[in-house]
């Protein structure tokens, strides 16, 4: 490891454990001398802090048997950078402030009788005004919050009375500003960056963040200043070894032919372009970080030779630039005489990469559970905590789960049964009780019908407050069904309730 007083340190390895285990190396070298002071460590999103954590313990003590991971204080980016602009500036502008989206939606309603445009007054047309109103605010609120981070240019240049192509936007910021009277993050930053350049303190222990793909400007900058310093390493999960950041889709290829100066962009990896903008835009902007990199050695050594599942192949390829790696032992067993139906069989026993069509969220998890219990059954050494389900928006299955699953957090001895854990979903979406309560809230404008009464009936702790046990519980679905509760005798009644 190279020694540096204060410098950014890029980590990149397509494999996410080898970066783990190089951050807890450092971890163990670099211990505070405060023996009771916890080491800090910057994690990509909570999901990650836990399975960081599990890896940590399962790490080889220095005595035999598993370690133990304590005293490390795990922390979100936004989390960091609120301590950093507390610390330097001593406000709370960097972190929201009177600008947070829950107070900003307010500020906004009561703002927008007063906004002259065409537009929100079109969208506002209707009887619906009040819930139109509340809605836009709250759009807008989400908006603004990512104007202050992304785009703080566009902030300030409102601000300046400067035309930029979204004039009411802007006169709704300004009069928005206005009665705030605060200064926001985008007029701060320029000062914290000041502040952490000119503080030549250096921390006791180097930083550490981990697993991020992508980061916000102003915070980047922020870890830039404080690596002037400090050491600051930052383990980026760089799915490609070599320089990729020039690649594009074949879409944008074709929407800039007649531009002479694309012409050396190249495709690739098609799969590595289509799915990692977001990872390809930090690589750029990395690169003009002037950073320290060092890259993972078993990267350099690819394609591995022993790799024989179709998902190490995928893997290598994207890791190499290579994607014609893929199917290349196919080929040359075809090109040496090989039926193809003989390879056939071969290839669909090959379980690392599967893809299932499925009608819907219900059907996934239920295919889900038994390509589970199937690798469960076919490797006696898997073990549950060893599974890690990942969705693009793993809360649009959260009222599944349950169904399919059985009760999360339940361990039974019975091999049908996995037990389950629901990660980065906010409590309102995977409480029962907090979904039971705002179902309650809408209930003044539905029908009220049996179905809905019913559900209150299944979250357990409105059963135990009106103490109704299961059978009661039945007694009552039984009574309603017989009564043939129904919100209307027919279609005319029904149209006017």
């Amino acid at each position: 490891m190279k020694e540096n007083p204060g410098a950014l340190i890029v980590h990149r390895g397509s494999r996410t454990e080898r970066l783990a285990d190089a951050l807890a190396q450092q971890l163990e070298v670099q211990r505070p001398a405060n023996p009771l002071a916890a080491q800090t460590i910057v994690v990509a999103h909570p999901g990650l802090k836990r399975w960081l954590l599990g890896r940590f313990a399962q790490r080889g003590g220095p005595h035999g048997g598993h370690g133990i991971a304590a005293n490390i204080e795990m922390i979100l980016p936004w989390q960091w950078f609120e301590r950093t602009a507390r610390r330097a500036l001593g406000d709370e502008a960097l972190i929201g402030g009177a600008y947070r989206h829950e107070l900003l939606r307010w500020r906004l309603l009561m703002a927008l009788p007063a906004l002259k445009a065409a537009e929100v007054s079109a969208y506002l047309a209707g009887d619906d005004v009040a819930r139109r109103s509340f809605q836009l605010a709250e759009h807008l609120a989400g908006l603004y919050t990512q104007y202050l981070i992304y785009r703080p240019d566009w902030i300030l240049a409102w601000e300046q009375s400067e035309p930029h192509g979204r004039d009411w936007q802007a006169a709704l910021w300004r009069q928005v500003q206005a009665g705030i009277k605060r200064p926001h993050r985008a007029q701060r930053s320029a000062a914290l960056l000041e502040a952490l350049t000119a503080n030549a303190q250096p921390a006791d222990t180097p930083l550490h963040v981990f697993g991020v793909s992508h980061l916000p400007p102003d915070v980047l900058q922020a870890l830039q200043a404080t690596a002037l310093h400090t050491p600051v390493h930052l383990y980026f999960p760089d799915p490609c070894r070599e320089y990729w950041s020039d690649l594009r889709s074949r879409r944008f290829q074709l929407t800039q032919a007649g531009d002479p100066d694309a012409l050396y962009y190249e495709i690739g990896h098609p799969l590595l372009v289509a799915l990692g903008r977001i990872a390809q835009d930090f690589c750029i902007t990395l690169d003009d970080c002037n950073a320290i990199e060092e890259r993972d050695e078993l990267d350099e050594a690819e394609p591995l030779p022993g790799a024989t599942s179709l998902l190490a192949h995928l893997q290598s390829s994207i890791r190499c630039l290579q994607p014609e790696l893929v199917g290349a032992a196919l080929r040359e067993q075809v090109e040496a005489g090989f039926n193809v139906a003989d390879l056939l069989p071969a290839l669909r026993s090959d379980a690392s990469l599967r893809v299932h069509v499925c009608h819907t969220r219900l059907r996934e998890l239920e295919v889900l559970k038994n390509a589970l219990l199937r690798c469960l059954a076919d490797d006696p050494d898997l073990q549950h905590r060893d599974i890690v389900v990942m969705a693009p928006d793993i809360s649009a299955y959260a009222p599944y789960l349950a169904a399919v699953f059985g009760e999360p957090a339940q361990y039974r001895n019975d091999p049908l049964h996995v037990p389950w854990h629901l990660a980065d979903v906010g409590l309102a979406r995977a409480h029962p009780l907090m979904s039971a309560f705002a179902q309650v809230l809408d209930l003044a404008e539905s029908r009220f019908t049996v179905s809905e009464v019913l559900d209150f009936l299944d979250v357990p702790a409105v059963a135990r407050r009106f103490a109704i046990d299961p059978g009661g519980r039945d007694a009552l679905e039984r009574w309603l069904r017989r009564a043939r509760v129904a919100c209307g005798l027919d279609a005319k009644m029904k149209a006017e309730a």
